[in-house]
């Protein structure tokens, strides 16, 4: 292999303070220089390539250096000044990513600083941390999360088991601890479940246990899935979202309450008959809204009598819309959810009546689209995003006793046009 003529004093690589040490102290600094060429000396010089390094006598003393790093094939010659060689490996053994040696050679500091800056560590000044900060986007590194989980013990790493992720109120509250998880520095592993018997939940956790998970949520609002899950015994924290067991640590929206709120709304409105276009009964949050539902007409002296069922869709809403006994003087319907409503106006609107003028309609969830509808759709708005972050805060601000950290966070009722006073 024929060498570069592009011969440089690595004396100039090392920082002056150890230009006059000893020939091992300077090998050292030597190694840990080798790995962060490329950024700190000369671009052109690839980490990756054979590099030949020997001293001003052009001895020829040998040693493999970082075989975790520079891979096999690499031969380095402990001296003072380097000679770049034409690389004869494959593209595989030639890339390598940044570490955080690099970084910490790069900035200048140790690499127990640049651990604490990339932890989120304190102790370490507003200067020193810019300078980490800069030299970690210069180089492109990424933390390796299998070596920080052996040197601390951790893996930073929460696990979820989830479901129906294609159902807006689902992928919304797992958005949100996705967002909360990344800011605080960990990753997710999620897990969705092909159906909500006992079998499979516990070959479902038993997976995320085996990927060493500090802690589990549970995106499950099927009551199967919740009976599954106050059986488990972990020695790791388990949250559950929205499933209001006592026996099992749980973050949940206010449903029950946010329903009520809506239908005596209505009942504000003068309307006396209101029918309610439930979700599929086997969720806790279908059960829990139509549980609003009835508490409210009930506590007012008004019948609770006409429940329909639907399956979340809008199709299931447009089907129930064309079953609705509006002869029995129904003037108002409160929606599980928008989607059903959507598809519940576009019936009633198909059998000639007008809404809200006839029929006054109000739904759940409050989706990106629900201003859009004809007409604009007034809706309980539910903060998913933030019952995401508060499960992330609970794991993280209560690792040991979770329960001590239940939320219920109260949705908000969004007045537009789908509703009116009855006349």
């Amino acid at each position: 292999m024929a060498a570069n003529t592009d011969t440089r004093d690595f004396l100039t690589l090392l920082p002056p303070g150890i230009r006059n040490h000893s020939k091992e102290q300077v090998q050292r600094h030597c190694c840990a220089g080798l790995r962060a060429l490329r950024a700190s000396v000369n671009a052109n010089i690839k980490i990756g390539q054979v590099i030949q390094v020997t001293n001003r006598a052009r001895s020829v003393t040998r040693r493999r250096l970082f075989p975790d790093g520079l891979g096999p094939g690499r031969e380095v010659h402990t001296g003072m000044t380097f000679q770049e060689r034409s690389p004869d490996m494959t593209d595989v053994e030639a890339r390598r990513a940044p570490s955080l040696t690099d970084v910490a050679f790069l900035a200048g500091v140790s690499h127990q600083t640049v651990s604490r800056v990339v932890n989120r560590r304190p102790n370490v000044s507003d200067a020193t941390r810019s300078k980490v900060r800069a030299a970690i986007s210069e180089l492109g590194y990424r933390p390796n999360a299998a070596a920080r989980s052996l040197a601390t013990g951790r893996t930073h790493s929460i696990g979820i088991l989830t479901g129906e992720i294609s159902q807006y109120g689902p992928s919304s509250v797992l958005m949100g601890i996705h967002d909360a998880a990344r800011e605080a520095g960990y990753f997710l592993t999620v897990v969705t479940l092909s159906d909500y018997s006992t079998p499979t939940v516990d070959e479902a956790l038993s997976g995320l246990l085996n990927r060493g998970v500090e802690g589990i949520i549970a995106i499950t609002p099927h009551v199967s899935a919740l009976e599954a899950l106050e059986r488990v015994e972990t020695s790791i924290p388990l949250v559950t979202v929205g499933g209001g067991r006592q026996s099992v640590s749980d973050i949940s929206l206010n449903q029950e309450g946010a329903a009520a709120h809506a239908v005596l709304e209505l009942i504000g409105l003068g309307h006396q008959v209101i029918a309610h276009l439930s979700g599929p009964s086997d969720w806790v949050d279908a059960r829990r809204r139509a549980d609003g539902w009835r508490r409210a007409l009930q506590e007012r002296g008004l019948p609770a009598e006409h429940l329909l069922e639907g399956d979340w869709s809008a199709r299931s809403g447009y089907q129930a819309g064309l079953r609705l006994d509006i002869p029995a003087g129904i003037t108002a319907v409160f929606a599980s959810n928008d989607q059903m409503a959507l598809g519940l106006m576009k019936a009633l609107k198909d059998r000639g009546y007008d809404i809200p003028m006839n029929i006054s309609v109000i739904g759940f969830d409050d989706v990106p689209e629900a201003e859009f509808y004809e007409p604009p759709l007034t809706t309980v708005r539910q903060e998913f995003h933030d019952l995401g972050r508060s499960c992330i805060d609970a794991l993280i601000s209560h690792p040991s006793r979770p329960e001590s950290a239940r939320y219920a966070l109260l949705p908000q009722l969004i007045t537009r046009s789908s509703t009116a006073r009855r006349v």
